[in-house]
């Protein structure tokens, strides 16, 4: 699976794209927005004779949605533009309700799309039947447990020391919940001090310091919910993968959004403010 070959055409379609201004997935936009037998998704099937079917999946999605993105960035860049150049206040007129029923449309739409497009690349690569299983019986390499003899199949087996995985679980929650004490004190603080030096120049550092306050701790908590899951000792692949995902996109969502909410729904902030 692993050749230099592979590697080769994965530089050249993703690295060193033709068109240096129009890369990889937007030079395979048409692949993700139509539909046809013509369709090859070359991009990603080059990834996938590389990495194999599922990491090749995650690629398929943010390739979609980095092109179903576009459809969101254009009409908002024009919108940005009015704004800034016409009309700074936009709330009485039809643009800015057209825009978010544009927006929420069009992210219904995305996901219902992307089912469609899922099932479409997996009947192209043979992978229909897999789509719906789950690996819940497939074993950790990294597994550690009393070898016993199941009572089941007769065979021999590893036992999962629930307590354990119990016990990591409920000790990473207290570092959870100090950490977003720290997202809040700290998004909180710059706030403060936006009031406080209330000039453009100050509004623009204050929130380029919350921005770097907020990828360090995404990046600090990543490591450390890897470390407490690995803890955890999950024996099947998919707890493991759930336990993940579980930390990492509850601590990253507000982490991410807290400031959006805040200001939207908690202030008489005005449009600037959130964006």
């Amino acid at each position: 699976m692993h050749t230099m070959a592979g590697s080769q055409k994965i530089r050249e379609l993703w690295s060193r794209p033709k068109k240096w201004y129009w890369p990889e997935p937007l030079s395979s936009l048409g692949d993700y927005l139509k539909e046809g037998k013509h369709l090859n998704f070359k991009g990603i099937t080059v990834l996938k004779q590389y990495f194999g079917e599922k990491i090749s999946f995650y690629f398929a999605f943010v390739s979609f949605y980095t092109c179903f993105l576009l459809i969101l960035g254009l009409p908002g860049l024009g919108f940005s533009i009015i704004r800034w150049t016409i009309d700074h206040d936009m709330r009485d007129t039809i643009l800015m309700p057209a825009y978010v029923i544009f927006n929420s449309l069009t992210v219904t739409l995305s996901s219902e799309r992307w089912k469609r497009k899922e099932s479409e690349i997996a009947t192209r690569w043979g992978t229909l039947d897999l789509q719906n299983k789950q690996e819940v019986r497939q074993i950790r390499k990294d597994f550690i447990g009393d070898e016993r003899i199941s009572n089941v199949t007769g065979a021999q087996t590893k036992i999962n020391e629930e307590n354990k995985t119990v016990t990591y679980f409920l000790l990473s929650l207290p570092i959870l919940l100090t950490l977003l004490a720290l997202v809040v004190g700290s998004f909180l603080g710059t706030e403060e001090l936006k009031k406080e030096y209330n000039t453009s120049i100050y509004k623009l550092i204050f929130g380029t310091i919350n921005g770097l306050i907020i990828t360090i701790l995404n990046l600090l908590y990543s490591s450390i919910a890897r470390y407490f899951v690995q803890k955890e000792n999950h024996k099947y692949i998919h707890t493991y993968e759930t336990s993940l995902i579980f930390k990492t996109f509850t601590f990253k969502f507000l982490n991410s959004f807290l400031g959006v909410f805040y200001v939207a729904f908690f202030t008489d902030s005005d449009l600037d403010d959130i964006f």
